[in-house]
C-alpha cells in the first residue's frame, strides 16, 4: 500500500516567501492498493500534480483513469475537483451532506447542492465509521465540521491517520484549533488516537514536505509528493 501526499497546504493556494508555510496545493492524497483502483483522498489544487502521476503509467498501459473519491469534508478547498472523474463514486458522511446543504451551513460550502445534484448516484454516503478497503477505514469525527471524517490506513509498523481538518497544523495536536468548532468531539478523537498510537498526518501543514516519505517530483511536473511506500521505508501494508 502507497499513500501520496500531493497537496499539503493553506486552503488558497499561493507562492511567495511570505507564504511559503501556507501557499501551494491544497489537499490531496493517493492510496494505492494492489489490485484496487486508485483511491484520492480530497481532491484539492493538488489533483494536478497527482494526474502527472498517474498519467504515465496509465497511458502506457493504454488504460483509462478509474478511481474512488473519498472527501473528509465538503469545504470547497477540498471538493472543488469531483467532476473531473465523471465515473468516479464519491464517499462522504451523510452527516456532513446534510449540513453542507443546510442553510446555517456557512460560506466554506460552495454550490454543494449543484455538485450532489451532478453526482447523482455515484454519491455513495456512509453512515458511520466504515471499512473502505481491507486495512483502511473512514472515521468520522466531527470537529471542524458536523460530518468531518478522518481516514486511517493500516500499515505492519503501525497505523498512519490522515486527519483532514480536524488536525490542520502540527500544534493542533496539542492545541484545539479555531477552525474546530466541537472541541469536545475533537479532543475525544485526539484522546483516541493518542491511545492507539496512530502517526498524525495534518492536512494543511507544509512541514509535511520536510517528512522522511517525501519525495522530490520529476521537474517536468512542477509539483512535489510525500509517498509513504512500505518497500523502501519498512512499513509492511
Amino acid at each position: 500500500m502507497k499513500l501520496s501526499f500531493f497537496g499539503v497546504r493553506g486552503s488558497c493556494p499561493c507562492s511567495s516567501d511570505q507564504q511559503r508555510r501556507y501557499g501551494g496545493n491544497t489537499s490531496c492524497v493517493l492510496v494505492e492498493v494492489e489490485g484496487e483502483p486508485p483511491l484520492i483522498l480530497d481532491l484539492g489544487t493538488g489533483l494536478r500534480a497527482l494526474g502527472h502521476y498517474l498519467h504515465g503509467s496509465l497511458r502506457a498501459a493504454g488504460l483509462p483513469l478509474h478511481a474512488t473519491v473519498l472527501l473528509t469534508h465538503l469545504h470547497y478547498d477540498h471538493m472543488q475537483n469531483d467532476l473531473l472523474f465523471p465515473d468516479a463514486p464519491v464517499v462522504v458522511q451523510r452527516t456532513e451532506l446534510d449540513w453542507a446543504t443546510s442553510p446555517d451551513s456557512g460560506p466554506f460550502y460552495v454550490d454543494v447542492g449543484e455538485l450532489t445534484g451532478a453526482l447523482g448516484d455515484r454519491l455513495r454516503p456512509l453512515d458511520g465509521e466504515t471499512e473502505i478497503l481491507p486495512g483502511l477505514t473512514a472515521l468520522p469525527n466531527g470537529g471542524h465540521t458536523p460530518g468531518h471524517q478522518s481516514v486511517l490506513v493500516q500499515t505492519g509498523s503501525g497505523d498512519a491517520c490522515v486527519c483532514g481538518d480536524i488536525v490542520s497544523l502540527e500544534e493542533n495536536l496539542e492545541v484545539i484549533g479555531a477552525v474546530c468548532p466541537d472541541r469536545e468531539g475533537t479532543a475525544k478523537f485526539l484522546a483516541r488516537a493518542r491511545e492507539a498510537g496512530w502517526q498524525m498526518l495534518p492536512s494543511h501543514d507544509a512541514r509535511l514536505r520536510q517528512h522522511r516519505w517525501y519525495l522530490r517530483a520529476d521537474p517536468p511536473h512542477n509539483a512535489g509528493h510525500l509517498r509513504a511506500d512500505p518497500l523502501e521505508n519498512g512499513r509492511q501494508p
